[in-house]
């Protein structure tokens, strides 16, 4: 359309009909409204491409997203972890965790005792003592720390093994001494 405006300007503007002005003014107009055209020709490339690289943004603060709550689930987990939770109801006896003491699977942090439905007593004896102890066998105690007190009870278990099979660091003996075994017996009154 603007082609055709100019040359029927230029067609007027040789016949007489038109003037020169005219016609000038009409090619700088043309002129005008190409460069017009063509930079905003080259705006509209540089948006699409600018909507092309925000999209990828877009994804890598996505995927940013995504990996931020996977860290926080996973510290979640991490800090329920930090909580050690006893599966029996008891007392703390034997103690050897201390608040800030970083500890390791396996490793035994305290002993509970039950206080719910009986009391363990920790015996020792001689393997000769304990021949004729059986699994379930109804025991009788006196506690000397208790004078007076007598517990009625069953035999819970027998240690396969005596302490020192049992110790990090086994025992030495000294010279001349003839080693005698003893196993623990755990009764529960």
């Amino acid at each position: 359309m603007i082609t055709r405006r100019r040359s029927t300007k230029r067609t007027l503007a040789r016949t007489g009909a038109g003037t020169v002005q005219r016609a000038q003014q009409a090619a700088a107009d043309l002129q005008e409204k190409t460069a017009t055209l063509k930079h905003n020709q080259a705006t509209l490339a540089a948006a699409e491409m600018q909507i092309a690289v925000l999209q990828k943004r877009r994804e890598k603060a996505q995927a940013t997203l995504l990996h931020n709550r996977a860290v926080l689930d996973q510290a979640g987990l991490n800090l329920d972890y930090t909580v050690i939770t006893s599966p029996i109801d008891g007392a703390v006896g034997d103690r050897s965790a201390r608040v800030g003491q970083y500890v390791q699977p396996g490793v035994g942090l305290m002993t509970i005792v039950p206080m719910g439905g009986g009391i363990y007593v920790v015996a020792n004896f001689k393997e000769t003592q304990i021949r004729r102890m059986f699994r379930g066998e109804s025991v009788d105690l006196t506690v000397d720390a208790f004078p007076g007190a007598h517990l009625h009870g069953t035999i819970d278990s027998l240690a396969p093994g005596s302490g020192a099979v049992f110790a990090l660091l086994t025992p030495e003996k000294p010279p001349g001494i003839s080693p005698k075994s003893s196993n623990a017996c755990r009764s529960r009154s």
